[in-house]
């Protein structure tokens, strides 16, 4: 057998000291190649009222994993749209979680912007909340997993929040993506 292989796995996945199989996730992988970043954004909608947060993807491909999505209130609709056209807004920092080597994401992502055209709703998600004695009017959506959203490149995307509540909505997103080719 090749040096270069042992037990069928190539080198880099066998610990030498005791000829052990190595299983790495993809995720961590990403880490390790300054492939995955992540974006953090809190915010508060008024009733009735939406906000959105438009991201435009640059040359790379792009796999936008599920969002975390938590909220003060009941009541939120959060919808995504691909092929959007978006102005203004205040730019939110997309972070590459290899801090060591920390590469620029080519993700440009803006709070609080204009959508003039929202493009296709391509996804959607409802946290409907709870009032009444002993229930929470929190609620949460998304939460990793390993399936994703192959997005196209150069392409506006929206993410959009309608507040359904009575009351005011303080809204946490955490967005996480892979930028390049797979690790």
């Amino acid at each position: 057998m090749s040096s270069y292989v042992r037990h069928g796995f190539p080198d880099l996945a066998v610990q030498d000291n005791i000829d052990a199989i190595i299983s790495t996730s993809h995720r961590n992988k990403c880490v390790e190649y300054g492939q995955l970043f992540q974006a953090f954004h809190k915010f508060t909608v008024a009733a009735g009222q939406t906000y959105n947060i438009s991201f435009k993807t640059g040359d790379k491909a792009i796999r936008a994993y599920p969002s975390v999505i938590a909220a003060s209130a009941d009541k939120v609709d959060f919808k995504f749209f691909e092929g959007a056209t978006a102005t203004g807004g205040t730019a939110i920092t997309p972070y590459c979680q290899n801090r060591a080597d920390a590469p620029t994401s080519e993700i440009v992502m803006n709070g609080g912007a204009t959508v003039t055209v929202a493009g296709t709703q391509v996804a959607q998600a409802w946290l409907p909340g709870a009032a009444g004695v002993g229930q929470s009017r929190s609620g949460t959506a998304g939460a990793g997993g390993d399936t994703y959203w192959q997005l196209k490149p150069n392409t506006t995307y929206i993410l959009q929040f309608v507040n359904g509540s009575a009351s005011s909505n303080t809204i946490q997103l955490n967005e996480i993506w892979t930028e390049g080719e797979l690790a």
